[in-house]
């Protein structure tokens, strides 16, 4: 499990979004899920499809949601935990930090690479990480 990433459920969103004002964001999103050996949870391809057809209903296409929880469902499943969480909490608290520093996306992937023993992409309102 040590290869595998771990998407927050903002980069599935985006990977599927049609709206012009978001295509840098949809195009990382996709580049993102392409470039990584992705692991998943139950609870993430359930929030998605909520707010894929619920959200998002208007703007994406029926077809778009159901081929990315097709794809979803076959990668490996990730058991969360607490330990998990707490993980991610404090690497959301670092990104946060290496953010303020002004780091590069890239920077910041090769931060996070080099010390965590899981993988877990994340994003804010700015930036697709």
């Amino acid at each position: 499990m040590a290869g595998l990433v771990f998407f927050d459920i903002n980069i599935l969103l985006y990977a599927i979004s049609s709206a012009p004002s978001e295509r840098i964001k949809r195009d990382r999103a996709r580049e993102l899920l392409e470039s990584f050996e992705v692991g998943t949870s139950l609870q993430v391809i359930q929030d998605f499809h909520v707010n894929a057809t619920g959200k998002l209903k208007k703007t994406v296409q029926a077809r778009e949601i159901s081929g990315l929880i097709d794809w979803l469902v076959r990668q490996p499943l990730i058991e969360t935990d607490a330990a998990l969480f707490r993980e991610a909490v404090l690497l959301q608290a670092v990104i946060r930090f290496l953010i303020g520093m002004r780091l590069s996306w890239r920077q910041r992937s090769a931060w996070r690479l080099s010390h965590s023993s899981r993988k877990i992409c994340s994003m804010d309102k700015s930036s697709v990480m």
